[in-house]
């Protein structure tokens, strides 16, 4: 019955598919060299934020060069 109210996945040509989770898009990207990780995108019922899918997107590519100050915030 709740089937009907639910929000259908939302696909990105780069992320993939995201699906609605509470408040949040939710799916998945990979940072070489550490894999996987869960991806967690603010966004309305509508859709997921554009400029916060534009940060998503270009965070692989700039992933090697901020690892470093990541790690150290996460000490």
């Amino acid at each position: 019955m709740f089937g009907i109210l639910k929000t259908p996945p939302y696909h990105d040509e780069v992320l993939g598919d995201l699906k609605r989770s509470g408040r949040h898009w939710k799916g998945s990207l990979t940072l070489a060299p550490d894999g996987k990780v869960e991806l967690i995108v603010s966004g309305n019922r509508s859709g997921p934020d554009s400029d916060s899918l534009a940060l998503a997107r270009d965070l692989p590519k700039r992933y090697a060069a901020l690892r470093s100050e990541i790690q150290s915030q996460l000490v």
